[in-house]
């Protein structure tokens, strides 16, 4: 299983995985791992582009006043 270092958000997806894991087809629960590890590998640059995205709107906005 994937260790997802997204907080609270984190744990509740982590939950949900789980819950597929145990109760799902199997297929389902191996893309959904695979997805989760791609989100957690790319954090960082997913956070970043957030904080980017964040700048570059609070920019725009003082643009517009």
């Amino acid at each position: 299983m994937p260790v997802l270092r997204f907080s609270k958000y984190g744990a509740a997806v982590e939950e949900r995985f789980n819950w597929v894991e145990q109760r799902g087809p199997a297929d389902i629960a191996t893309n959904v791992g695979a997805a989760l590890e791609t989100l957690d590998d790319n954090l960082v640059f997913i956070r970043q582009g957030i904080a980017e995205l964040t700048v570059a709107g609070s920019l725009g906005s003082r643009d517009a006043r």
